[in-house]
């Protein structure tokens, strides 16, 4: 098996190379080897492959004919990619809908006219040449092009890492030009072997109609098109040319299709995306398959796709054998266990982040980890999933599917599939032959969400942190579980939607499923817990961790001036106003809270007071600078460059410090937060999500601004990391905004607080 499988992966990458090198090796080489032309009788069969149409010898064409389909289709190609980039990302990255219009719709318009009637019309209102055949190509393929890199630009360019270089004062060439533009890399490389075939077949239908080329010139789409009448005689003459650019249409796609979707190499610690919503959705489960033989193991970051339909990221879990060490076994059946894990160990870069970790989880039990940030909770349970990073060894067996509801619910969401859809897909892939819409009504309703077609019609950027997080529990719920895992499943959620999410776990266990429960919320491991596994520094401990309350210390009242004026703001998404009239003023030394029902409208008002969502109605007058945590502090950094680096580029940006400088004084902040300097110079996959939190906190307060603002700035912080935030912001002299459900938060900080309710901003 394994050599089959190797000696196919050998002729995938040879086949495409040979394809491609043919063509080009003839075109580049052949001329050289072609002296003076020769005539003879047409259509004769003299010479190796007989006379063209003129008499020339068409071995001698073959070998002269290359050069223009190629150098005018690279030309073309080339000119398109310069001109539709740059255009896409403009289009893209503008928060002006006009630009975007005025780029847009010119472009629309040339992409409704055939691109075989706009080589007509050329060929009727100008003179063959070259250079005319290289302004149809570049015509015809700009509008393509731009379209193509627009659609892969935009989730990006809206997104929170974009909006972070943002309110880090980063110009556009950075943002666009450099996080977008890479992250646009991928498709870009896919769509270029489109693009050069459709450059070879508008090079060829050109000479057919007689634009760019003469007549009787020695070209490869012209002996296509002029032979076919001596074929019976002549064939070659008609075959070998049509073979070549076939075989470099055909090579030049596989090649760049095999790139694009090239393994890409492991790296650090990736977030897991257990759910697939595009094209046929799955829920995020995995599923042992049972013991046959032990099976090859995929690289790392590259685990298998559970669903075969699916594009995205559903995990399968390995089957029995030997997985990078890890010992996947099968023999739970009788034993009343929904998993087992014994002697866990990974390591990571030669450091142990997991070390002798071992628990059984019974079915119809919830166990407990609990521990400080990066203790090796999540690591842990990314073992039941076949997920864990880097080395790892040790026994793992599960009964049956695996669900995985993740910390950071938004990276596991497509930002461009409404819920619904996305959902009925999920059922259809679970429960064939079952009607899905009475199904996604009813799991809706189970985790709280409204089962409502308004509310069905959302996108994920729609809904709240806590309706993303229940959302993802929903997927997970329609696979019919046999272990769920749930890390910081009330993360971000008010307490009225925190108890709805612990009942719902709580019914989980009363139906039979095992809960494995990732938490520093020590109130709900009380509630829900038959039995704690505490990990400090990824080893198990005997003691849980404590749970300090913050003592609120006395503040005087505020007497600053008024750094904050909100006045009649509206804000909404498309039809849908979210808040209708909300006024606010904040002096320079106070703290306000803000509290409300998850999908009330919190997150909405602490975006738009930071310029990052543009109000309908009413105004915001900041007296100073700005600048916003936020609730995922994950998503909002860029995957590819240290995180020290892009705290320290807020200093660079907005006060004028040097590199070296801004770094030092970076890492001095994340030290007083508790992240220290080796830790912050790695990649944000490598970092906790807490870690990640802190980080994002010192990257809005190095710019020093007068008004802050924190959105759920403690959620996911164990007890002692969320004491050491808590105490940091409380030494602040600023004026402070802190969206949060975070009782002991509000306690410590607010002078006072505001609940949003209904649209409006209410004192509590």
């Amino acid at each position: 098996m394994a050599g089959a499988a190797g000696g196919g992966g050998w002729v995938k990458r040879v086949v495409p190379l040979v394809l491609v090198g043919v063509p080009l090796l003839v075109a580049v080489f052949g001329p050289l080897f072609v002296g003076e032309v020769s005539r003879s009788v047409a259509f004769s069969t003299e010479g190796v492959l007989g006379t063209d149409f003129v008499g020339r010898d068409v071995f001698e064409q073959v070998l002269l004919g290359g050069r223009t389909v190629v150098l005018v289709a690279l030309v073309a190609t080339g000119l398109a990619y310069a001109l539709g980039i740059p255009l896409a990302l403009v289009a893209a990255t503008s928060r002006r809908r006009w630009v975007d219009e005025v780029l847009m719709r010119p472009l629309d318009l040339v992409l409704a006219v055939p691109s075989l009637l706009v080589l007509v019309l050329v060929a009727g209102l100008s003179s063959p040449g070259t250079a005319t055949l290289v302004g149809v190509v570049v015509v015809v393929l700009v509008p393509e092009v731009a379209r193509v890199v627009r659609a892969a630009a935009l989730p990006a360019a809206s997104g929170p890492v974009v909006e972070a270089m943002r309110m880090q004062g980063e110009g556009w060439w950075r943002t666009s030009g450099g996080y977008v533009g890479r992250s646009v890399l991928p498709t870009v490389v896919a769509d270029l072997g489109v693009r050069f075939t459709s450059s070879v077949y508008l090079v060829a239908s050109a000479a057919f109609l007689g634009v760019g080329v003469a007549p009787d010139a020695s070209d490869w789409a012209v002996m296509v098109d002029r032979n076919q009448g001596g074929s019976y005689l002549v064939p070659w003459a008609v075959v070998v040319p049509a073979l070549l650019i076939v075989s470099l249409s055909v090579g030049v796609n596989l090649l760049f299709d095999a790139h694009s979707t090239a393994t890409p190499r492991a790296g650090g610690r990736r977030t897991p995306r257990a759910v697939a919503d595009d094209p046929a959705a799955a829920p995020p489960v995995v599923t042992p398959t049972p013991a046959t033989s032990p099976a090859d193991a995929p690289p790392t970051g590259t685990p298998p796709v559970d669903n075969p339909a699916s594009s995205g990221e559903s995990r399968q879990t390995p089957a029995v054998g030997s997985i990078r060490g890890l010992q996947r076994t099968d023999d739970l059946a009788g034993s009343g266990l929904a998993a087992r894990v014994r002697d866990l160990r990974v390591v990571v870069d030669g450091r142990p982040v997991v070390d002798g970790v071992s628990f059984e989880l019974p079915a119809g039990k919830v166990l407990a980890l609990v521990g400080e940030s990066g203790s090796g909770k999540t690591t842990t349970a990314l073992a039941l999933l076949g997920e864990a990073p880097g080395d790892v060894h040790g026994d793992v067996a599960t009964a049956g599917f695996v669900g995985f509801v993740p910390q950071h619910p938004s990276t596991v969401l497509n930002p461009v599939r409404r819920i619904g859809g996305v959902l009925r897909e999920v059922v259809r892939a679970r429960k064939p032959g079952t009607d899905p819409g009475p199904v996604v009504r009813d799991v809706l309703t189970r985790v709280g969400l409204d089962s409502a077609w308004r509310f069905r019609r959302r996108l994920p950027h729609q809904l709240s942190g806590g309706q993303q997080q229940r959302l993802v529990l929903a997927q997970t719920l329609i696979g019919d579980p046999a272990v769920v895992i749930a890390d910081e499943p009330t993360t971000g959620q008010d307490s009225l939607s925190r108890g709805e999410v612990a009942a719902q776990l709580k019914g989980l266990a009363d139906r039979g499923v095992g809960v494995l429960l990732l938490s520093h919320d020590l109130d709900l491991v009380d509630e829900l817990a038959d039995d704690v596994l505490t990990l400090h520094a990824g080893v198990p401990t005997e003691t849980r961790p404590p749970e300090p309350t913050p003592t609120p210390a006395p503040k005087p009242p505020p007497t600053g001036p008024t750094v904050l004026s909100v006045d009649g703001l509206s804000v909404g998404y498309r039809r849908n106003r979210v808040l209708d009239g909300v006024s606010l003023r904040l002096a320079a030394d106070e703290c306000v809270a803000i509290t409300g029902r998850s999908g009330q409208g919190k997150t909405t008002l602490a975006r738009a007071i930071a310029g990052l969502h543009r109000p309908s109605a009413g105004t915001i007058t900041v007296d100073g600078g700005v600048q916003y945590v936020f609730q995922d502090a994950r998503l909002s950094f860029d995957d590819r460059r240290p995180v020290l680096d892009q705290v320290a580029r807020t200093a660079v940006r907005l006060r004028g410090l040097s590199t070296p400088d801004a770094r030092d004084e970076a890492a001095a902040l994340l030290r007083t937060l508790g992240l220290d300097r080796a830790t912050a110079a790695r990649r944000p996959g490598a970092l906790s999500g807490g870690e990640l939190r802190r980080a994002a906190l010192a990257r809005a307060l190095l710019a020093r601004p007068r008004v802050l603002v924190c959105d759920e700035i403690t959620a996911g912080l164990d007890a002692r990391t969320r004491r050491v935030v808590l105490d940091h912001l409380a030494d602040l002299d600023l004026a402070l905004v802190v969206v949060t459900h975070d009782e002991a938060a509000v306690a410590r900080l607010a002078d006072r607080t505001l609940a949003v309710q209904e649209g409006g901003l209410h004192n509590r």
